[in-house]
């Protein structure tokens, strides 16, 4: 019963990405489908993102290697263990690809000035295109990446600690 309760939870969210990213999962049944072209403006939107924009359906990110979940409370951006929380829940918007925190209202925003949640803007380093099952900032061209050293935006290397779900 748990196999077929984990299969199903695994369906639900490959159809969440289908919808949240336009595109399925690489390696989930039914196919990959190529990755969504990059954003035309690399993430700047006509009118910056508000709470009344039209945010596609939440859902967690999951780190491949570590199984933990991207959780971005007060206490910043970091991987803990999965647990439904709101803090750990991301929109997606389809119109400056940027991906904001269900509880804080805030976006993932890869700046110079590091990975932070800030207010969304429209900001081109709130833009992240998925590339695989990396997800890279649109204009640093760097990767999320949830090793032992923390959430941070490194060189795109393929490891398993940069694949998220």
């Amino acid at each position: 019963v748990y196999g077929a309760y984990f299969f199903f939870l695994k369906s639900i969210k490959n159809v969440f990405f289908f919808l949240f990213l336009g595109r399925a999962r690489p390696g989930a049944r039914g196919g990959g489908g190529a990755p969504p072209p990059p954003p035309p403006t690399l993430g700047i939107a006509a009118s910056p993102a508000t709470a009344t924009d039209d945010w596609l359906s939440p859902g967690d990110l999951q780190n491949e290697a570590t199984l933990k979940c991207l959780d971005g409370s007060s206490r910043g951006i970091r991987l803990l263990k999965c647990n439904d929380s709101k803090y750990q829940r991301w929109q997606a918007s389809p119109e400056d690809y940027s991906f904001r925190n269900v509880a804080t209202l805030t976006c993932l925003d890869g700046s110079s000035r590091g990975l932070r949640l800030v207010k969304c803007n429209g900001s081109r380093y709130q833009a992240w295109v998925w590339r695989g099952d990396e997800l890279h900032n649109a204009v640093l061209g760097t990767c999320l990446d949830g090793s032992s050293r923390g959430v941070r935006l490194v060189k795109c290397n393929d490891s398993k600690y940069q694949h998220w779900y």
